[in-house]
């Protein structure tokens, strides 16, 4: 009895401790944190993920008691652990991966099967799977039990392939790039949507990217939706094409204006950001005068006009490019007094500029 008591003790740890020896030999991370597994799936604390592991070790802990009792034996209890732990496991799949190299033209550069870190399933699987070794000897002889375990981890496949081909339009945004310019930036989407401007819109509208007023690095933005699976995961830019970009949208952070156009459409051609005014504002300044006279000078140019003292609704970019410039204003006017003198005609010429802007009072 007090062997048969040790033997169970000794069983229950190594189902406990099985599933995070697992994830620690793989290298998966902390359920909450970013520290291996092996210890944080080791205890059951409410803040570790251990606490995950507690339901189906504990289903697991009382199908064992019932099956070594003996008295009472299901000739089904083995061959739903089967089916179960055969079906977490199916859970765990990649399918996304998969249906991607099934029905699109992306082809991975490692293994097409591979694994999410799913924790709860990797508890199920493990527990169900220790179900079934345990219970090997006396399996009972297959009958219609057979037939219908391969049935949960095929009907867990067939949902994941199945829903892909009947969802409705796919959009996958990947990383953004910054474009040539700086203010200027561009999102490559992954979609199997024809053209359609509504559908473009509204997935752009409803958060699909981040509006250029509200992201502190983007003024213009353009959004390249492309019918290439392989492209979007590069993220390779320079082989954009009219054969691949089925829509582009343009957002414009001054005016709030959305625009898509059918295939590739350049966003910035037409259209300058703040940076792009200032640098010719500075272009078109005389040559004669020094560097640091014609920066400001220029820059201060494109502020013409433009109101400070209210929360702008419109060109938040310049606004702020424009208030930087003024708060600025003390230290640089100091600057350019002690580069060129208090009275020279250049600092002059900048004071008068600052003053018709409402810079110096």
């Amino acid at each position: 009895m007090r062997k048969q008591r040790t033997t169970t003790i000794a069983l229950g740890v190594l189902i406990w401790v099985t599933p995070a020896i697992i994830a620690g030999a793989f290298g998966w991370r902390s359920v909450w944190g970013d520290h291996n597994a092996l210890l944080d799936y080791l205890f059951p604390l409410p803040f570790s993920g251990g606490v995950l592991h507690l339901p189906s070790f504990l289903l697991t802990s009382f199908a064992l008691l019932l099956w070594r009792d003996g008295r009472s034996r299901p000739a089904w209890l083995p061959w739903v652990a089967a089916g179960v732990g055969l079906a977490a496991l199916a859970s765990m799949i990649d399918f996304e991966r998969i249906n991607a190299w099934l029905f699109t033209d992306y082809q991975p550069a490692a293994s097409v099967l591979q694994f999410n870190r799913d924790a709860k399933a990797l508890f199920i699987a493990s527990d169900c799977l220790w179900l079934v070794a345990l219970t090997l000897r006396a399996f009972p002889r297959p009958r219609w039990q057979a037939i219908v375990m391969p049935l949960l981890p095929l009907l867990v496949i067939s949902i994941a392939v199945g829903g892909y081909q009947v969802q409705g339009p796919i959009f996958e945004r990947h990383a953004g790039q910054a474009a040539e310019l700086r203010g200027d930036h561009r999102y490559l989407v992954y979609t199997n949507q024809e053209y359609d401007v509504a559908v473009f819109e509204d997935w752009v509208l409803s958060g699909g990217v981040t509006p250029p007023w509200l992201d502190a690095n983007a003024e213009h933005v353009a959004v390249l939706f492309t019918n290439s699976k392989q492209l979007a995961e590069r993220g390779d830019y320079s082989a954009l094409s009219a054969d691949n970009i089925i829509a582009t949208a343009c957002w414009f952070e001054e005016d709030r204006e959305l625009t898509v156009t059918a295939a590739l459409f350049d966003c910035f051609a037409d259209r300058q950001n703040t940076v792009e005014r200032g640098n010719a504002a500075i272009a078109v300044q005389p040559r004669n005068l020094p560097d640091d006279i014609r920066r400001w000078l220029g820059g201060a140019s494109i502020c013409q006009g433009v109101s400070l003292d209210v929360s702008p609704e419109f060109n938040l970019a310049l606004v702020d490019h424009c208030r930087t410039l003024r708060r600025r204003y003390p230290q640089a006017i100091l600057a350019m007094k002690r580069n060129h003198g208090r009275d020279a005609r250049v600092v002059r010429r900048v004071q008068q500029q600052a003053r018709q802007l409402g810079f110096e009072r």
